[in-house]
Order: structure tokens, then C-alpha cells, then sequence
């Protein structure tokens, strides 16, 4: 159907308006993609976060917290 999951977002909010009206070009304006890209900072922000924290109890679940904050 689509050629990839790519393509397939970029048809996804196809009705009357296209993606990039969607995305604050068009009929919702600027206030939207504002939004959208904070919103995608958020998640990327987030998913960081989630990462170090992970890796820090991994440190010091084994044992490593010496060594962890001898190398920072």
C-alpha cells in the first residue's frame, strides 16, 4: 500500500488538508507546529533521560559506582 512507514506518516493526515497543513502551514497555523516540535523535543528529552538514568542504576546495581563518578 505504502512504500514505506515513511510515506505512510506523510499520508496519514491527508483528508481535505494535507500533512503539512498539519504540521503549521496551513489552517492551524503556526501556534501548531510550535507545539509539535515541543512536543517532539519533549519525547527525545525524555527517552535521554530514561537512558542515563537506566545506566546509572545498571552502575550501580554492579557495583561501578566508584568507578562511575571516578570517570565523570
Amino acid at each position: 500500500m505504502f512504500e514505506s512507514f515513511g510515506n505512510y506518516l506523510a499520508h496519514m493526515g491527508e483528508g481535505e488538508w494535507g500533512w503539512h497543513d498539519m504540521m503549521g502551514f496551513g489552517f492551524l497555523g503556526w501556534g501548531w507546529a510550535i507545539f509539535m516540535l515541543l512536543f517532539w523535543v519533549a519525547i527525545i528529552v525524555g527517552v535521554v533521560l530514561l537512558i542515563k538514568w537506566l545506566l546509572e542504576l545498571r552502575n550501580i546495581k554492579n557495583g561501578f559506582k566508584k568507578d562511575y563518578f571516578r570517570n565523570t
